[in-house]
Parts: C-alpha cells; sequence; structure tokens
C-alpha cells in the first residue's frame, strides 16, 4: 500500500473485513447510507455493480487509527483488480496499490475509437449514468498549470505515467474527448494531455449547459464536471455537453488565456 496520489502521507490500512452497517441484499456489497449517497449524486446500484464499487471497513491513516468504513473504486486491468482507492463519507481518501499507474475504467476504452477522459472516478460513473461507457478517469489530480518547454521522456513522465503505461489502450482512437474539470487546474490538465495524446485528435467539452436545471434539481450552481451536470440537468444534459464538444484553442492561445 502507499499514499494516496494528491493525497501525500494518507495510507489505507488493512483491509480485513470487519464490521459495517446492514447490506442491503440484492445490491452492490455496501450499505445503505452508501448507497443512499450515491443516489444524491445520481448514481444507480446498476452502475455500481457494473464498476464493483463495494464498500470495506478499514484504517484510512496512520493519524487516524479507528477503522471507518469507505467506498472502494477498484482500478480494472483485463478484469482483475490491480490498484484500489478509497473514500469514506466523511470524505478522508487513500490508496492501495498492486500495480503500475493505469487509468480508472481503462477495460472500458479497449478497441473504442472514440474515447473520453474525465477527472474523477464520480465523473466516469456519471458519463455511465448518461449512457457513456468508453470512458477513463485520471487516477489522480491536475496539475496547477501547464508546464512550459519540451515534453519529459516518458519513462521520465512521472505525473503522466498512466498515459504511457496504456498506450496499446489509446494509440488506436480516432477521436479523444477531454472532458476534464470546467476550472482552471481542469484546463490545464486536459493542456497536459492533449500534448501527450495529439491536438489534432482532442476535442475539449465544457460542462457550462445552459439548458434548464431537470426537476428536482439540487444546485443551480456553475457546473464543473460530469457529476454537477447529471444532478443539475440530468443525462441529457450530460450528453448535450458531449455533444458540444469543439477543438482545442491554439497553445498559443491557450497560454495567453491562463495568464
Amino acid at each position: 500500500m502507499g499514499p494516496a496520489e494528491g493525497d501525500p502521507g494518507v495510507q489505507a490500512g488493512t483491509d480485513t473485513p470487519g464490521p459495517m452497517a446492514p447490506l442491503v441484499v440484492g445490491l452492490p456489497h455496501m450499505s445503505q447510507d452508501c448507497l443512499s449517497w450515491f443516489a444524491a449524486r445520481k448514481i444507480s446500484p446498476a452502475t455500481l455493480l457494473r464498476n464493483q464499487i463495494t464498500e470495506e471497513h478499514l484504517q484510512m491513516s496512520k493519524k487516524h487509527p479507528e477503522k471507518e468504513d469507505a467506498i472502494v473504486f477498484p482500478y480494472l486491468l483485463r478484469g482483475k483488480v490491480t490498484n484500489k482507492k478509497f473514500r469514506t463519507l466523511g470524505r478522508r481518501f487513500a490508496s492501495e496499490r498492486r500495480h503500475q499507474s493505469i487509468w480508472y475504467g481503462l477495460d472500458d476504452i479497449v478497441n473504442q475509437d472514440t474515447i473520453i477522459i474525465v477527472e474523477g472516478e464520480m465523473d466516469k460513473l456519471s458519463m455511465e449514468e448518461a449512457g457513456f461507457t468508453n470512458v477513463v478517469s485520471v487516477p489522480h489530480g491536475a496539475p496547477g498549470v501547464v508546464k512550459q518547454g519540451p515534453l519529459p521522456e516518458p519513462c521520465k513522465d512521472k505525473a503522466f505515467a498512466y498515459v504511457w503505461n496504456c498506450w496499446p489502450a489509446l494509440e488506436g482512437a480516432a477521436c479523444i474527448l477531454l472532458a476534464t474539470d470546467d476550472d482552471v487546474p481542469g484546463h490545464a490538465l486536459a493542456e497536459e494531455l492533449a500534448r501527450r495524446l495529439g491536438r489534432d485528435r482532442c476535442l475539449r467539452v465544457s460542462w457550462a449547459d445552459n439548458a434548464p436545471a431537470a426537476p428536482g434539481a439540487i444546485s443551480a450552481a456553475p457546473s464543473k464536471d460530469a457529476n454537477d451536470v447529471l444532478i443539475q440537468r440530468g443525462p441529457q444534459g450530460v450528453q448535450r455537453c458531449i455533444q458540444q464538444a469543439k477543438p482545442l484553442p491554439d497553445r498559443t492561445q491557450y497560454l495567453t488565456a491562463a495568464n
């Protein structure tokens, strides 16, 4: 086990099963509290089952020795769990890595002509609720800024090792939609990914959907990611954003805008 990427010093403890809240029979291996948490974010039990989302009782960090119930996001490679990320409902995060860094959802993009890249496991699940399964998430957070100068060699490109480790699954795609967060780090991540994946085959997705909010929407606040849009605008809102993807601006224009 190692530190959670983006959360230095956080380490997952043992994943030995322990006491949890009662599980709901016939649904994902998960307590009602977790199912309700996902439901509030418009993620269905069917999506949780397909992505093998579960719950474990474990120590989330050395600073907090008590065990907690945590959602488990498994990273699958050819159907086998290679890495895991953990999240408690109280927003503690940890990870367990048994393998090299890979995309979340890697198996879903094998032999796909079009690939969608998002920034977070919840956004990957949100895309599925809107009908898109050809989706992967980056395994950790976005950079603060776009680095200038030439790209490092793949063997030295540690922050983006998951791109090079999974290159065979990416190289055949004709179109890649960069659906990272609609904020400064998300834009920087999209630009860094485009530099590695090839700008000519990349499109940029904006999550600023101006259509009326879905009935019963939790919030009308500005949307910055796929889950925001799913909650506020429903599956159709997510679909509209994907359909309206546009070519990336010229890199010079991006750097000027970012400054």
